[in-house]
């Protein structure tokens, strides 16, 4: 039977040609990572905690070995990921680092618990399932990984561990694609159980592995952030939702399956495992066309990737180190050189690459038009 999980719907929201790849073609390019084996052990780690914290006594819950279960949950994980990519999926310097950085984040976290997680509230469960018909055969399914009821009032508190470097910042604060989340959760829950929804709070619970150096004030390894979860936020996601059931499934549920529009951004493409592959030529058609018909075909990569022959600027300009703000280089460079820019962007998807060529091209006075 067909699912879809928010990580299906951030995909799709963010480029519909990475979804494609991943759930109708199938192309397997997946590269293991430190963030995932730590973020998953850390899940664990605190999850059991938290089970026995309150389906027993903090007491116990004081007593488990907290660093030994950590390391366990990290080994596990490690052999876990090996064994599914077939190679190792961070050195063993990188695993000893990030074990000490779960040290000091458990360490902080049982000196404040009582700050974050009291007996005044109740446990509903630990990677509590939702399993909810949305269309035909097709089902919403997600497991939320903390969810709480206050005994006295009744409200219920849905919360998503989040594991980070330093902190979540204004931009991902921002990013509705990665808020979302909750905000799923909030509605099926809702939903399924007939709690009413203005019942039900979002929050994120967000541990930072570092911290910033030589501040003056003392900093905390645990951030809390709860986004806007009212019937706007709500209705807006589920918009989001619906537009992704309707161009990716049919009336009973099954994948349509076709090509889906590849919708390049700076932040997409930069950790997207099929960017600069075969299976992913954002600009082939583009190419493809303006080569059979002779037009001239030009290529402004950003300067830390590499020189090939459609570049405009010389060679030396090219191999720098990785830095964000070549892509804005880059994008000011095509509107500097361009008569008119054309953005194809399709509706309820942000383009964010796009957008800030065309802006550039604005201030200068050239002509723009988005197609969606």
């Amino acid at each position: 039977m067909a699912h879809i999980s928010y990580s299906q719907l951030s995909l799709f929201s963010e480029c519909p040609k990475h979804w494609q790849l991943n759930y109708i073609d199938k192309v397997n390019v997946f590269e293991p990572s430190i963030y995932l084996v730590f973020g998953s052990a850390m899940h664990t780690t605190l999850q059991t905690y938290l089970d026995t914290m309150y389906k027993e006594t903090i007491t116990k819950a004081d007593a488990l070995n907290l660093p030994k279960l950590l390391q366990e949950n990290l080994s596990d994980e490690f052999l876990k990921s090996k064994k599914e990519c077939g190679k190792d999926p961070c050195t063993k310097n990188q695993l000893n680092e990030f074990f000490q950085d779960g040290i000091n984040i458990i360490d902080f976290f049982k000196k404040n618990r009582n700050k974050y997680f009291s007996k005044k509230w109740e446990l509903l469960g630990c990677e509590f399932p939702l399993n909810i018909e949305i269309k035909g055969k097709l089902r919403f399914v997600g497991y939320i990984d903390v969810i709480i009821r206050n005994i006295q009032s009744g409200r219920i508190k849905i919360i998503d561990i989040k594991t980070s470097t330093r902190g979540w910042r204004d931009k991902e604060k921002k990013n509705k694609n990665k808020t979302s989340q909750v905000l799923l959760y909030k509605h099926f829950y809702s939903q399924k159980y007939n709690v009413p929804i203005d019942m039900i709070d979002v929050e994120y619970f967000i541990v930072k592995r570092k911290l910033w150096e030589n501040l003056d004030f003392p900093q905390k390894r645990i951030q809390l952030f709860s986004p806007a979860s009212g019937t706007v936020s709500v209705k807006r996601t589920l918009n989001s939702l619906s537009n992704f059931v309707d161009s990716a499934f049919d009336g009973e549920g099954n994948r349509i399956l076709k090509e889906y529009a590849a919708t390049p951004s700076k932040d997409a493409c930069r950790w997207c495992e099929f960017n600069q592959t075969e299976h992913c030529d954002k600009d082939k058609y583009a190419k493809k066309y303006a080569l059979e018909f002779d037009v001239r075909y030009e290529e402004f990569p950003p300067t830390h990737e590499q020189h090939n022959m459609y570049c405009v600027l010389p060679k030396f300009n090219y191999g720098k180190p990785f830095a964000k703000w070549r892509y804005f280089e880059r994008n000011k460079k095509i509107a500097e050189r361009s008569d008119i820019i054309v953005g194809f962007i399709p509706n309820n998807v942000v383009s964010n690459g796009t957008m800030s060529t065309i802006d550039y091209a604005q201030k200068l006075n050239k002509k723009t038009l988005i197609i969606s």
